[in-house]
């Protein structure tokens, strides 16, 4: 079995599956590829690259229905089935999680000035707007990759598989995260530091799995997805704020640890562990990577320049925040994606026609 896959951090359908999308601006030239997914698939699947080999938007306004041509010689393998994990993108999910947990406190004048330039990156969104945006979004946005997949992927619709997402905000016993830097003390700026974030957040994704179930069916017959969500309540107990590692985890002070290591001047060692002890992929209860797991597995620095800050200074308080925050901080981690893959399974054993284990 072949996977060919396409996605990318932060994609929306307009801007990344049909559209130009910058991932990441720090690459160099030489492999800078902001094309849309769906181009990129024809680059796999088209024998004739005509068309298909344009990495860069180059400020013409590109759109699929009319600069993205219908492969003319496809090759004699096509894909059996596409998983789509889209919609929470579209109504601003970074925008929501940067409202709910970048610190609003008094801070010194190099933190403030952090707070301004993390800020001046995004707008925020509330879970208000969000709902709007469920509301007022996923439904065109969901009609219109429909027609894209229509028109460009030779996959009957039923084998478009389309998975929910899993609730971040419930931990044990059902109880919202509280308030607090759980998980996120590595870098002062992020913290819950409303009462309300947890409640909302854990009201808000059957919300958003309502809203993309019900553009899913409001699709014609022919041309319905299917829609997986038997995984997104299993998260409950497993939440982003959730402590503690399963008891035959190996080291699991360690691996369910949410406090972030600091070095003890006074008894010269590493509280409440040392980071060289830290596995990224050990069992954990928090199915999700919180942003000190981000910096503890991938130490990603930043080496471009934001405007008022020197980040190419690995020593600089931005890196913290920047290892923190784009090594997959808020997104499911090796243990949520088993669960989705679990629930996922058993739909893609129908679509290939393959027996139940």
């Amino acid at each position: 079995m072949t996977l060919t896959p396409y996605s990318c951090t932060g994609a929306e359908v307009t801007a990344g599956l049909l559209g130009y999308y910058a991932a990441r601006d720090d690459v160099g030239d030489a492999v800078y590829d902001a094309s849309p997914q769906l181009m990129r698939y024809w680059r796999d699947y088209c024998r004739n690259f005509t068309g298909y080999n344009r990495f860069d938007d180059e400020g013409a306004g590109f759109d699929w229905r009319r600069d993205l041509p219908r492969c003319s010689q496809p090759r004699a393998m096509k894909p059996d089935a596409v998983l789509l994990s889209i919609g929470g993108n579209d109504i601003g999910f970074s925008n929501v999680i940067a409202e709910e947990v970048i610190g609003r406190g008094r801070f010194g004048l190099r933190v403030g000035l952090l707070y301004k330039l993390w800020l001046s990156q995004i707008e925020t969104k509330t879970f208000a707007e969000a709902r709007t945006a469920v509301d007022n979004v996923i439904p065109a946005r969901i009609r219109e990759l429909s027609t894209a997949f229509e028109k460009h992927l030779d996959v009957p619709a039923s084998a478009i598989v389309q998975t929910a997402y899993p609730q971040m905000m419930r931990s044990e016993g059902g109880t919202p995260c509280a308030v607090g830097d759980a998980g996120m003390d590595v870098h002062r700026i992020l913290a819950i530091s409303k009462e309300s974030t947890g409640r909302e957040g854990a009201a808000f994704v059957p919300y958003l799995n309502r809203g993309i179930a019900a553009a899913i069916a409001a699709l014609p017959e022919a041309g319905r997805w299917r829609f997986v969500d038997a995984h997104a309540e299993r998260f409950a107990g497993h939440a982003l704020c959730t402590a503690g590692a399963p008891a035959d985890a190996p080291n699991r002070a360690v691996s369910g640890a949410m406090q972030f290591p600091s070095w003890n001047f006074a008894q010269r060692r590493w509280e409440p562990f040392a980071p060289s002890a830290w596995r990224a992929y050990r069992p954990r209860q928090r199915w999700f990577v919180t942003p000190n797991d981000s910096f503890l597995t991938g130490h990603y620095m930043r080496v471009g320049r934001l405007e008022g800050s020197d980040t190419t200074d690995p020593l600089s308080p931005e890196q913290p925040l920047f290892a923190a925050t784009l090594g997959g901080s808020f997104h499911p981690n090796a243990s949520g994606h088993a669960a989705i893959a679990d629930a996922t399974i058993p739909v893609l054993r129908e679509v290939l026609k393959l027996p139940q284990p």
